[in-house]
């Protein structure tokens, strides 16, 4: 059986969701996102499937957590931060290790 990811924020199990074309493992609790390469692809060519998901899981959590450095809860390497510019507003952390 294959290990359920940790979302690197919260440290609970992500569930996998899925709007359109784009398949997702979420966070239920911050909504964060994990999308695998070809998710991200996806991602790039539907702004509005991303979008749909990240707001079917808004944040759920009585503070929002700051976390300075993510990491990639497959490899455990820290992850890039940055905002597409076709979604300004999408914070996006990318593993450079697992693309």
């Amino acid at each position: 059986m294959p290990k359920v990811p940790l979302c690197p924020k919260c440290h609970v199990p992500l569930i996998q969701d899925m709007k359109g074309a784009l398949i997702a493992d979420v966070c239920p609790q911050c909504g964060g996102m994990l999308l695998s390469p070809e998710g991200w692809r996806i991602a790039q060519e539907d702004w509005e499937a991303a979008l749909a998901l990240e707001n079917a899981y808004a944040d759920t959590t009585a503070m929002p957590l700051l976390v300075l450095e993510m990491v990639c809860p497959l490899c455990e390497q820290p992850m890039d931060s940055f905002y597409p510019p076709q979604a300004p507003n999408l914070s996006v952390d990318h593993c450079p290790q697992c693309g």
